[in-house]
């Protein structure tokens, strides 16, 4: 039930009670008047004055009364009792109408409360996501070695490990034989794994695939070519962990551009 019908039945109900209480109050003064000859009649006085010579006098005003007020009277009880039906109908609309209005404002509480549980549980994912991405900075930092800094000597070694795979047509169990060879899985095989980590944790939340993209898109856009690049050779091998994700795929689909136009 909306507003105007309401105000419209409302308004409907007010006029009913209004003309039903004017009805009454006018067979009410209706029957008073029929009292007046009563007062008037001379025989009707000894009714009063408990003065019968006979009892064909109080007979007579039975009838009278009984034809005359008695059936305004009883006309306006049928109003009494209808104004009474029409007065629960009313309060029946104005319960309807609150018990409306109070699942409104439940239902509102109730998607506020959903909104704020929503962007909490975003905020949470988001913090998290981050903090996951700020680790990436932190493994390359630990991959230092003699004079060469973490993030030199890896880019260094994923550069060696990129050409090497193109020198050898992409052939990916030459380049696992590398990897084992040159100890370049046993040193950044967690880097691997940090970045499958970070691909199932979007992937198990409860975000939309369209979402869940968008976040890939972003880790993809902090990473650098040759990382990119490292984390697609490492997939196609049997050496390191791999996600079941298809955003595992999704985050490295534009390397195929970049290896073709990829220069030593």
């Amino acid at each position: 039930m909306n507003e105007e019908k309401y105000q419209i039945l409302t308004a409907q109900y007010e006029r009913q009670i209004r003309t039903t209480k004017r009805t009454i109050l006018f067979i009410v003064l209706l029957a008073s008047i029929f009292l007046i000859p009563i007062f008037r009649n001379d025989e009707f006085e000894l009714c009063f004055a408990c003065n019968f010579p006979n009892y064909d006098i109080l007979s007579k005003l039975g009838d009278y009364l009984s034809g005359t007020i008695a059936v305004l009277l009883n006309i306006a009880g049928l109003l009494l009792i209808y104004l009474s039906f029409i007065g629960q109908r009313q309060d029946i609309l104005i319960q309807q109408y609150e018990l409306q209005q109070n699942q409104k404002a439940l239902f509102a509480q109730q998607k506020e409360l959903a909104e704020q549980n929503t962007n909490t549980v975003r905020n949470r994912f988001e913090s998290t996501f981050f903090n996951l991405i700020n680790v990436i900075s932190d493994l390359r930092n630990s991959y230092s070695k003699g004079q060469s800094s973490g993030p030199e000597r890896f880019k260094s070694s994923s550069i060696s490990m990129i050409n090497y795979y193109r020198s050898r047509n992409l052939d990916v169990p030459t380049i696992a034989k590398y990897m084992k060879e040159t100890d370049f899985y046993h040193t950044f095989q967690n880097y691997i794994s940090h970045i499958m980590n970070i691909i199932d944790y979007v992937e198990g939340s409860n975000l939309q695939d369209e979402e869940k993209e968008f976040y890939i898109k972003t880790l993809r856009s902090l990473l650098p070519v040759h990382e990119l690049l490292f984390i697609e050779v490492a997939m196609k091998t049997d050496l390191f962990i791999r996600s079941n994700s298809s955003l595992a795929k999704f985050l490295v689909k534009e390397n195929g551009r970049h290896l073709e136009k990829w220069h030593e």
